[in-house]
């Protein structure tokens, strides 16, 4: 419902927001549907801070095939770090720009 809330408000403080999310979101998984969802968006920063706390990969490949702005090169630099299993860079390299 919160994630809902902040997708339907007519004015909201986007700058605001984000810094919060990236301050308590343990995932990154509501940094990653901001940056798909919000209007506004401070991509660059989303993205630092996903390749900081993602542990798995998952949050990183999803905002690389859904948000506005993505460094391609960067997150998968990390993927290549993080993800033992491979799904997520193989996944990436079949729907990645």
């Amino acid at each position: 419902m919160q994630k809902l809330f902040f997708c339907i408000r007519s004015q909201f403080d986007y700058e605001k927001g984000c810094e919060k999310l990236l301050e308590i979101d343990k995932t990154g998984e509501w940094i990653y549907w901001a940056g798909s969802n919000w209007k506004q968006f401070d991509y660059k920063n989303g993205l630092r801070r996903l390749l900081e706390i993602d542990k798995t990969g998952e949050w990183i490949y999803w905002a690389g095939r859904y948000w506005k702005q993505f460094d391609y090169e960067k997150g998968f630099e990390k993927l290549l770090e993080i993800d033992k299993t491979g799904k997520w860079i193989f996944v990436a390299g079949k729907y990645w720009k």
